[in-house]
């Protein structure tokens, strides 16, 4: 089935939300990655900007100093309803140390669910790795 319009510019929406937030990760730029998470979400168990703030802290602390680059794959958008969309992908971050080539320091399959707001932008409503 041959997807309309607005379906497709829900899904490149939800494409770029992923990339940026990604983006903002390996520029260690949490309140960038922040921003496209709504109010109210639920990132890795735990909810609302101020919890998942430090919980991406705590997570990237380990490799701060480090350069890294995720790259995202297999990343697939579709609509649960007229205001939501979920979001699957893998992340495979890479730690950018000497001359390379940079082996995976982790592979990881990824869900979210984004939320078009009544301003019109997607924010990730939640947010949780699917662990095998």
């Amino acid at each position: 089935m041959v997807p309309a319009f607005d379906e497709v510019a829900r899904r490149l929406a939800c494409a770029d939300v992923v990339l940026e937030i990604f983006r903002s990760f390996d520029a260690h730029d949490i309140d960038g990655a922040l921003e496209f998470y709504a109010d109210d979400a639920v990132f890795l168990g735990v909810t609302g900007r101020e919890a998942i703030k430090e919980k991406m802290r705590a997570g990237l602390a380990p490799n701060a100093a480090r350069r890294s680059r995720h790259v995202i794959g297999n990343l697939q958008a579709s609509a649960l309803d007229s205001r939501v969309m979920l979001v699957r992908y893998t992340a495979v971050t890479h730690t950018l140390d000497g001359p390379g080539p940079y082996p995976p320091r982790s592979v990881l399959d990824q869900e979210q669910e984004h939320r078009c707001e009544p301003d019109g932008t997607m924010r990730v409503i939640r947010h949780h790795i699917l662990w095998p």
